[in-house]
């Protein structure tokens, strides 16, 4: 059987919002303290899906599709859940605006 397992991929270097305000103060991020939940967008790789749609560096992706995520682990986990070349909404944060964004999903290669 000589299948290729398909996984689809954001085109980001991510963080869960649990690091220390150091850490990310290396990446120039500083995020409003009043966000509690998410994932930190540290950089967004060129070409990506991510990139398409718009997100920055400094992002704090609160849902991916119809999931909430809070960490790193739920949303790779959640992202498995979705095929590359499908189009989902994410909603981040941004300077303490909540956004959504479609983002159409790349495949890893």
């Amino acid at each position: 059987n000589n299948k290729k397992i398909r996984r689809s991929y954001l085109g980001i270097n991510m963080s869960d919002l649990s690091v220390s305000s150091s850490f990310l103060k290396k990446y120039g991020i500083e995020l409003d303290k009043n966000i509690i939940s998410g994932v930190v967008v540290l950089e967004v790789f060129k070409g990506s899906s991510c990139e398409r749609a718009d997100l920055k560096k400094g992002d704090v992706i609160v849902s991916l599709g119809k999931y909430n995520v809070s960490n790193v682990a739920e949303l790779k986990y959640y992202l498995s859940k979705y095929a590359p070349g499908e189009e989902i909404e994410i909603e981040i944060i941004r300077n303490k605006d909540h956004i959504k964004k479609n983002v159409t999903l790349d495949e890893n290669e």
